[in-house]
């Protein structure tokens, strides 16, 4: 039973990431002079960074609750962790500042935005890589 709860959790939490990377790439790629294609957009960075922050509370309830304890983090995975949270959290918040309350005049500071969500959501990635590894 535990395992099935962390698969779908991380089923969740995989198609979360999968949205804050893509969308910037998207983005950039499909809808760089339409701003309803750059709002939806953003709107599933946020809300693909929601679905990972649940998740990844998800992952540690059910340690908590199935397993009797939470998983014990140290060292590369703490400091993966860390790296990871900051930029699920920082990447909504610079899409959302940017693209949405976007002028037309400011094009410019959208495609920062957008490479700076790009960049934080593949650093995010990556740590998940060595949490996983390390943990």
């Amino acid at each position: 039973m535990t395992d099935l709860v962390y698969a779908l959790l991380q089923v969740s939490h995989n198609f979360g990431a999968a949205a804050v990377v893509a969308s910037p790439i998207f983005a950039s790629w499909l809808g760089r002079e339409q701003p309803t294609i750059q709002r939806r957009l953003a709107w599933l960075v946020v809300f693909g960074a929601m679905i990972q922050v649940g998740s990844g509370i998800g992952f540690g309830l059910t340690s908590y609750l199935l397993k009797g304890h939470l998983p014990e983090i140290e060292g590369v995975a703490y400091g993966a962790l860390l790296v990871k949270v900051f930029c699920v959290i920082a990447s909504p918040a610079i899409v959302l500042r940017f693209v949405l309350n976007a002028t037309k005049d400011e094009t410019r500071k959208q495609r920062c935005a957008w490479l700076s969500a790009l960049i934080l959501g593949s650093t995010a990635f990556t740590a998940a890589a060595f949490l996983r590894w390390y943990l």
